[in-house]
């Protein structure tokens, strides 16, 4: 009860900041660009006259090569420093407007706020991502070529398993910082760090949770994942239960009071 409660009251603040219009709006233009972009790009160098000595081959780009290039090049990038932007103020702008030790004395406990904290935000993030990568594929099918609907909801199913991650960081960073620019370069760095990791082909990735995109992205390009998804999975939701553990732990001993 209590974290439905607190749900509620975060869905309240999203409607009062404009979130629940401007980020799915937001995630939309993201889904779209990709393929809105490889599709005019030839007419555009052509009217500026910059064509001359290039070769451009997007019409021959497969639907399920456009969509690859969404959730790798557009959601994992953009997308992901829009997240961050977004959500960094997580907890740490209770913690600065004293909201948060006024919730404390309620008969609140630490869990049920996190727990909120998180399952607003993500629940928020897997409609706005849904929308925008819907967007995306009805447009990839108008202009490329049609997509199987059931491998590329799998392919997204995989990336928002990360991006569950990511939120968990996020809100571990707000909970435990005192400035919303450090929450939001620590997140980020962490964040992109692991992308870059999935790229060296280390035995470290069969763990990695940003190795959850290349799946998605590899999902739609053969339609087959590989056999280290178990284990990314499972890496993934362990190191995210630490990261709310962490969270919830440093609300209990009020070390949020702390100033840095």
């Amino acid at each position: 009860m209590q974290t439905m409660v607190l749900f509620k009251k975060e869905f309240q603040q999203y409607q009062k900041e404009m979130k629940l219009i401007w980020l799915p709006i937001l995630c939309i233009f993201i889904g779209l660009s990709q393929p809105i972009m490889l599709h005019f790009l030839p007419d555009i160098l052509a009217s500026m006259g910059g064509s001359e000595g290039l070769v451009i081959q997007t019409t021959t780009q497969t639907g399920n090569e456009v969509l690859a290039n969404v959730i790798g090049a557009q959601f994992d990038q953009l997308g992901l420093i829009v997240i961050v932007m977004t959500f960094m103020g997580l907890v740490l702008a209770e913690k600065e407007n004293g909201m948060l030790d006024f919730i404390l004395t309620r008969p609140v406990s630490a869990t049920s706020y996190i727990a909120s904290k998180w399952l607003a935000s993500f629940s928020f993030l897997i409609v706005s991502l849904l929308i925008g990568f819907m967007a995306s594929v009805y447009y990839t099918d108008i202009y490329f070529s049609a997509v199987d609907l059931g491998l590329a909801l799998s392919a997204i199913l995989c990336y928002l398993l990360w991006i569950g991650f990511v939120m968990c960081l996020v809100l571990m960073c707000s909970t435990l910082l005192n400035s919303q620019g450090v929450v939001a370069l620590v997140s980020l760095a962490v964040a992109f760090l692991l992308k870059v990791l999935t790229g060296l082909h280390l035995p470290i990735n069969r763990f990695n949770p940003a190795s959850l995109s290349t799946q998605a992205a590899n999902k739609l390009l053969t339609g087959e994942t590989s056999t280290d998804l178990i284990w990314q999975v499972m890496a993934t939701f362990v190191l995210s239960f630490v990261l709310i553990y962490v969270s919830i732990k440093w609300i209990q001993k009020k070390n949020y009071q702390l100033k840095s």
